[in-house]
């Protein structure tokens, strides 16, 4: 297979002589682990002289004889030639097998990543990542690329990773959160996909956990192409795009789980007001704009109480068309860059909102939607395929801003005790101010140092406010996260499994009461339960107790939904709301409906005034 390599400023397909495959029969004293160059141009692989039982240990080695390649760098061990299987750091230790083994060489390319469309661009830090895109040629890259962006806002050597992407993807939405990246939905050679990818960003600024990218056990609703995302107060957005059925005015959103995993997705109520892909999305001012797309419009909508879209408005943007437009909320405005038609001619424009207007200015020319503002610097992709402009275009943000901190989880439940993670760019410091969950904190200005290496705990449910400050720049935007708290001793022990049943109209009874495996039983104040989903549905949860039917129930309880046996997200109501601790006399009601997809999803009943053995009623449609 081709390797992408670059040579004196020129970027080439070098087809890399590949050594014989050894065989992978057992040897009789064990099996073997087979090292090979895999085109390196002097130096030889290294030669692993033992014999592995199956199941023992085998640390991976070096580059101890002294292979290079031609404008490459070595980057580790694959067992596929191609770097698509199993990718090892040197030293790191896996187990044997029931077959001999054999690794590849990887070689990263050291230059400038190729020129593709529909590629992903985050940030993290400082550093730049392009993940993924559709080459000249048409095909779907797999490649993942890496440069450091410096104080000054320069942008440094790129150099590829050392896991690719499980498959070759363009016009997927792709987000850095906290100390991940997310590679969401897209295209790749056979169609749309739904598929969700995600890996850890290491201290070094390098990707991959110890074997590369992760697979998210719950995929999109839909495969969707071509949408913009968005992350706002610890969920993800994605808006509008192109599924099977064509363009989409859908908004869809997850909880990131404490394991990192997305969640289930939920449907918006307020949808775009046009169907549309090629959408750029950010959070401006406090509220969300979507603006571009083959629609060629910019929508805003404030937040609900609950953190989603509330009613869009909409108005006419000045200019061409704008597919793929790179927006980004910077002190200047909210900025609007480049952009094509229907006909992949780009845009070299700038659009600017101030608060009250938009201006029109010459700019550079960009295909989004990704872009990422990084020491005052603005970076986006370049143009469409088959130009030879650079990748990544930059602009200097007239008025310096701090960059944005990243705070993990951005909001949900988390055990008393704990801390959510802080990280800004390198240098920056933190502040952040707390008010009691539910209302707002004081500006971080007036607030505290947050230390990152010994971080202040949380106690109770609260709301941080958080706050990113950089030596001649104005403070970033502020960040603001709120938690639940569940007691750190808690401990899940299933007490039954309920599947929703729409033909069952009565509620069984139950009681606050813990029966273990050796048949004897505690009363206590909660308990939980798992509630397994087969398909995507409607789940209607009813519950009865002392405050609704007196004469049949003892307990006073409230219900708590979670998607995550971590906890750390509860389940969103059809109305936007979240399942946490509702009772009749919060919710006016004893009844909570939610759209799930396929699933388990744990229940916690407690009880409201601390008693124990009580009894109550639930009903699971």
């Amino acid at each position: 297979m081709p390797v992408l390599c670059i040579g004196a400023g020129v970027i080439s397909f070098l087809a890399c002589t590949q050594a014989s495959s050894p065989g992978t029969t057992s040897t009789a004293g064990g099996y073997i682990v087979t090292y090979t160059a895999n085109g390196a141009t002097t130096g030889s692989a290294p030669t692993d002289s033992n014999e592995y039982q199956q199941g023992s240990s085998v640390t991976v080695l070096g580059n101890i004889a002294g292979m290079t390649k031609t404008n490459c760098s070595f980057s580790g061990w694959n067992t596929k030639i191609d770097g698509s299987g199993n990718g090892y750091a040197v030293g790191a230790v896996f187990v044997m097998g029931s077959t001999n083994v054999i690794l590849y060489a990887q070689w990263a390319a050291t230059g400038t990543p190729l020129q593709a469309t529909g590629i992903g661009l985050v940030s993290w830090g400082g550093n730049l990542y392009i993940l993924g895109g559709l080459d000249a040629s048409g095909a779907y890259r797999s490649e993942v690329w890496r440069a450091a962006v410096g104080s000054n806002g320069g942008l440094g050597a790129w150099s590829r990773e050392a896991f690719n992407l499980p498959q070759g993807l363009a016009f997927a939405s792709c987000v850095a959160f906290g100390n991940m990246v997310y590679v969401i939905g897209g295209r790749n050679s056979g169609g749309l996909v739904n598929t969700i990818y995600f890996t850890m960003i290491n201290s070094d600024g390098s990707l991959g956990f110890t074997s590369g990218w992760a697979t998210n056990a719950r995929t999109l609703p839909v495969a969707r192409s071509g949408a913009a995302p968005l992350v706002y107060e610890g969920r993800i957005f994605i808006f509008g795009g192109e599924t099977a059925t064509g363009t989409t005015s859908s908004i869809i959103d997850a909880g990131i789980w404490n394991d990192h995993e997305l969640g289930q997705w939920y449907a918006a109520t307020n949808s775009l007001p046009s169907a549309g892909k090629g959408y750029a999305a950010a959070n401006y001012d406090g509220a969300f704009w979507v603006i571009g797309g083959d629609v060629n419009v910019a929508y805003t909508a404030s937040p609900d109480v609950n953190g989603l879209p509330g009613s869009w408005t909409s108005s006419g943007l000045a200019g061409g068309a704008a597919l793929f437009p790179a927006l980004a909320s910077t002190a200047d405005g909210l900025v609007m860059f480049g952009g094509s038609d229907s006909n992949s001619t780009s845009y070299a424009q700038t659009r600017v909102y101030n608060g009250s207007a938009w201006a029109l200015s010459t700019a550079i020319a960009t295909f989004g939607p990704h872009c990422a503002v990084v020491a005052g610097t603005l970076f986006a992709p370049g143009t469409v395929e088959g130009s030879t402009a650079p990748t990544i275009q930059t602009r200097a943000i007239a008025t310096l801003r701090a960059d944005t901190p990243r705070v993990s989880p951005g909001n949900g439940v988390m055990k008393t005790g704990s801390s959510p993670i802080v990280v800004a760019y390198p240098g920056d410091t933190i502040q952040y101010t707390t008010a009691t969950y539910g209302t707002t904190p004081a500006d971080p200005e007036t607030g505290a140092a947050w230390n990152t290496a010994s971080p202040p705990t949380i106690a109770n449910p609260t709301t941080y406010a958080f706050r990113a400050f950089h030596s001649g720049a104005q403070p970033s935007e502020i960040v603001y996260a709120s938690y639940h708290t569940l007691s750190s001793s808690m401990f899940m022990l299933l007490q039954d499994t309920l599947y929703p049943n729409t033909s069952v109209t009565t509620y069984t009874p139950y009681s606050l009461t813990e029966t273990y495996s050796n048949g004897s039983s505690t009363p206590v104040s909660s308990v939980w339960y798992q509630i397994i989903v087969s398909t995507a549905s409607t789940v209607s949860l009813g519950w009865a107790d002392s405050s609704t039917n007196p004469a049949s129930y003892s307990a006073v309880i409230r219900l708590s939904l979670f998607e995550d046996v971590g906890c750390s997200t509860p389940v969103q109501e059809t109305n936007g709301s979240e399942v946490y601790q509702l009772s009749s006399t919060t919710t006016g009601s004893a009844i909570a409906t939610a759209n799930l997809g396929p699933g388990t999803y744990y229940l916690l009943v407690e009880s409201t005034n601390s008693g124990t053995g009580g009894s109550f009623g639930l009903l699971v449609q």
